[in-house]
């Protein structure tokens, strides 16, 4: 365009070269949200290197921060749903990112800053079961959400 805001006609130029990409990597990795049982664990990272082909992504529990680990079978996406089995565990994540065309990065993994909580603890349900009669023997039944039930309490 010139000065005075009169256009040419485009022009169209090829390089001599072509356009190399960036080695592959990730230049970050983390999990997001909050580490409570039932809570959603999110992850979030930055690809560089092209175009993302089909990366390969695991979540793991540790008894101890930092140790050997269970990979969870069946969760392989960005997210996972945290399980009572979870709680007083830590967390990870791995992440083995894949361009493309095929080519494959080191695996990174991030681990959970904290152990995961049990929510508040929840009655569900609760039911008494047996005949309403004098001298039988009556029981309660409840389903407990919030972690491990300890001694609950349930007054007559």
């Amino acid at each position: 365009m010139t000065p005075d805001g009169d256009s040419e006609e485009p022009v169209l130029v090829i390089s001599n070269k072509v356009v190399e990409t960036l080695p592959l990597r990730l230049n970050f990795l983390s999990i997001i949200e909050d580490y409570t049982e039932d809570g959603i664990l999110t992850t979030s990272y930055g690809y560089i290197g092209g175009h993302e082909g089909k990366s390969i992504y695991s979540w793991y529990i540790h008894e101890v921060e930092g140790h050997s680990s269970s990979r969870k079978p069946g969760v392989s996406g960005f997210q996972y749903r945290i399980t009572k089995e979870g709680v007083g565990k830590f967390i990870s994540f791995q992440c083995t990112p894949v361009r493309d065309d095929g080519v494959v990065d080191d695996t990174r993994i991030c681990m959970g800053q904290e152990r995961i909580r049990p929510r508040s603890p929840r009655l569900l349900s609760l039911h008494i079961i047996g005949n309403d009669v004098e001298g039988t023997i009556l029981r309660v039944e409840n389903e407990y959400w919030g972690g491990e039930e300890g001694d609950s309490v349930y007054p007559l």
